[in-house]
């Protein structure tokens, strides 16, 4: 009886905590479209282009800086609690009170920090920044656009119960869609800049390849 007791109150402890992600999850997409209600639907459209990419910025200010502050914040929370889950599965006893949790579920964050951080550095190492700043977009747009789908498989994850790991599975999938998509529209953006063919394959091969390669390693 005893026993039954505490697993009743280790899922209801569970379950409010995940009730609580959302909650936070949505009202920061919700206070982000105070100062512009059309935000999502110039973010997705932002997201789907690979052409005119800083025009259509300036023309709806996707980038708005509160908004854009807003939607970073729901990008850190939703990433981190699917990679929480993700480490549950991977059976090398990662759990809530593990200091190393802290650190790992920071990882989506720190894979695009990096990129972004990059791409600025080599700008201004190169004197082409303002060729860059097109592929800041996109980079930019990346993060905010996934962390607003992982805002709904979040929804989607608490009320299907049976459903998690499959939806656990649609969140890697997004991920690397949404990764490839990302490079695939960074390059077209920098070979239309005039951006040589073998600086984009260095960049791709040390910057976006490698990373994912060392930590699909780890979890495997």
């Amino acid at each position: 009886m005893q026993e039954m007791f505490e697993l009743y109150g280790r899922t209801m402890y569970t379950r409010n905590w995940y009730y609580l992600v959302i909650v936070l999850s949505f009202t920061l997409i919700a206070l982000s479209r105070l100062s512009q209600r059309r935000l999502l639907i110039s973010l997705f459209g932002m997201f789907a282009k690979s052409r005119g990419i800083r025009t259509y910025a300036r023309e709806t200010n996707v980038f708005n800086p509160l908004s854009s502050v807003l939607l970073l914040l729901n990008f850190v929370l939703t990433t981190g609690f699917f990679t929480y889950q993700l480490l549950l599965l991977s059976d090398k006893g990662f759990s809530i009170h593990n200091w190393q949790v802290s650190i790992l579920l920071l990882l989506p964050v720190v894979y695009f920090l990096l990129n972004f951080l990059s791409l600025i550095i080599i700008g201004w190492l190169s004197g082409e920044h303002s060729k860059l700043r097109s592929l800041l977009d996109i980079e930019f747009s990346t993060i905010l656009t996934l962390g607003v789908f992982y805002s709904f498989f979040l929804l989607f994850y608490l009320v299907g119960q049976n459903i998690q790991q499959y939806i656990l599975e649609i969140v890697v999938v997004v991920f690397i869609v949404s990764i490839t998509w990302r490079i695939l529209r960074s390059s077209y953006a920098a070979w239309s800049k005039g951006i040589q063919w073998y600086y984009i394959i260095l960049y791709l091969c040390t910057l976006e390849i490698l990373p994912l390669a060392v930590v699909y390693d780890w979890f495997r």
